[in-house]
This record gives structure tokens, sequence and C-alpha cells, in this order.
């Protein structure tokens, strides 16, 4: 009876320490992928360029200043192409100022763009001497490079005298001149100035003038019109003849001469001081009687009342008061 009391203690034991079975853990459920976020697509910042306008010019055309920006109708453009279109005109160095803005076109497809610009003040006409070759050849590689140049006006601004200079030196070097030039501003007669390309060696100055063949206006006179801005200027004798245009020719047009000619214009030195003294030749011309003086075209005055009130005399010198 004990050794079966033992077994069955025993037993007891073993099966209060049988772990109880567990139900199997139920896997975590995968969570559902969720929806992709939609990324918001950026406004373009480029458009077709619908218009170009410009504002503050008067010396250039429009077409001339629309062509140094580089932009065209119908391109795609933004900040960036404004931005280089500027920086193209401000480097003419022919623009105090250059300014845009953009914005949308009537059409609401594009861009209307203005460009802003403020020239240069003043401008010269420009003038070609002792260079060798035709002026006109040199307008003509001038104006095919800067679709800016006219030899009217010019400022005479650094970028703009370094860079006519560098490619009138290279169109002469093409042709076998290789002499120095320089363009500088040079005064021509009384508040008349031009930029002037010549060779950049020194020239002889002119230290004395004589006028021949003159008997309307005397000697004295003559050398008193071109006295200030000559004696003392550098010579050539185009240059000179530019001087005898604007400070001798008024002087017999106001008397009725309108036909003066500068005969001969030549220069020779002079031993006692380093110059040249100059000698013009004048064909005076004919002086011009005033017949009869009209008024044409329709005038809110009497035509009559016009003419005495200018009091002319007829017949008379033209020019003379």
């Amino acid at each position: 009876m004990k050794v079966c009391l033992t077994l069955l203690v025993l037993a007891g034991v073993a099966l209060a320490q049988t772990p109880a079975k567990r139900p199997p853990a139920r896997k975590a459920a995968t969570p559902a992928a969720a929806p992709a976020k939609e990324v918001p697509k950026e406004a373009p910042s480029k458009w077709p360029v619908e218009s170009i306008a410009v504002v503050g010019n008067r010396n250039y055309t429009r077409e001339q200043v629309v062509a140094v920006t580089g932009l065209k109708i119908g391109q795609l453009a933004g900040k960036e192409e404004f931005d280089a279109a500027r920086d193209r005109l401000t480097a003419t160095g022919v623009f105090e100022t250059v300014g845009y803005q953009f914005e949308p076109g009537p059409n609401k497809q594009g861009f209307a763009a203005t460009f802003q610009v403020s020239e240069v003040e003043p401008s010269y006409p420009v003038r070609f001497e002792e260079l060798g070759v035709p002026d006109k050849d040199l307008e003509a590689v001038l104006k095919s490079k800067d679709s800016l140049f006219s030899m009217t006006r010019l400022p005479a601004t650094q970028p703009v005298m370094e860079r006519h200079t560098a490619w009138i030196q290279e169109y002469l070097n093409s042709k076998g001149l290789k002499e120095k030039i320089a363009g500088k501003v040079t005064l021509l007669g009384t508040e008349q100035f031009a930029i002037v390309f010549r060779p950049a060696r020194n020239l002889p100055a002119i230290a004395q003038i004589t006028f021949q063949g003159n008997q309307v206006i005397p000697q004295a006179a003559l050398r008193e019109a071109v006295h200030l801005t000559a004696i003392g200027a550098p010579y050539t004798e185009s240059s000179f003849r530019d001087l005898l245009d604007h400070a001798v020719r008024p002087l017999y047009e106001q008397r009725g001469r309108v036909r003066l000619n500068f005969v001969e214009v030549r220069a020779e030195p002079v031993s006692d001081v380093q110059g040249v003294h100059v000698f013009v030749k004048l064909d005076e011309g004919q002086s011009y009687l005033l017949g009869k003086a009209t008024v044409d075209g329709l005038t809110p005055v009497d035509p009559a009342v016009l003419i005495k009130a200018a009091d002319f005399k007829s017949p008379a010198v033209w020019g003379e008061k």
C-alpha cells in the first residue's frame, strides 16, 4: 500500500508541472498601403514672349534696341533671359540705365515685356582722318558690328570708344595697315565737337593761319573767327576744313556769299616753332540779291502783314541788315 501511494503522489506532481496548452497567437494584420500623395506641379517659370516695348529711347529706334536684347517674339523666356537681355543693353555703353518688366500678355498665353532705357548724353558725330581707306568702308564695318552705330551720333563712353577703335584697327590690319589709331572728342569749331578716329602718332600743331583771295571780309576778322579753336590744335587738312565750315562759312553766308569755296588748304613747316603755317585760298563767290519775298501755304495771319513785319529790303544783298 505504501508503494502505490508514492507512485500516485509522484504522478500528481508530474501532472502539476505540465504547462497548459495555449491557442496559437494570431498574426498581426499587415496594414494596407497608404495611397501615394500627388506632388503638386510647379508653375512654369518661362512663357512665350508676346510683345516687346521700349520706352525712354530718343536717338535709337525700338527695332534697334530690341535687336540688341536678343529676344524674339514667340521664344520661351523668364527672368534669366530678361536679365541677360538687360545686360546686353548695358554692355553697349550707350545707355545710362536699363530696366525691364514683364507681365501676362493680352491673350494670357505669354509675356508682354517692356524695357526702360536712359540714353547717354551727349553724343557726337563721327569723323575719320588719314586712315588710308574710304570713310564709307569704315562706316559699313562699324554698322555691321554695332546695330546702334550712327555717323551722326556716338556717345564718348569708354566702352564705346574702346570697342569701335578696336574694330577699326582690326579692319585696317586686314588691309595691311598696321599703324596704331586712336579716337577722341575733338573741337571742330565754336561749340562744335566730333569723335575723330585718326593715327595715334603726334600731329604737328597749327601755329599760324593766312587767308588768301579774301576781299569781302578782312584778314583780321577771318583769323579771329578761327584763332581760339585752331591755334595749337593738331593739324590735318580734313579737320581744318571742318573748322573752316563751322567758323568761316557762316560769316560769308550772312553777307549773301552762299557759294564760298575753300579752293586750297596747305600747310608749311614753321622754322621758329614746332608747328605749321596753314594757308587758305578762298573763292568768295557771288552775292545774291533779294528779289521778292512771298509767304506760301495757309497762315492765320495775312501774308502781307507778315511781309511788312519782316521789313525786307528789296533789292538788297541777301543776309545783310
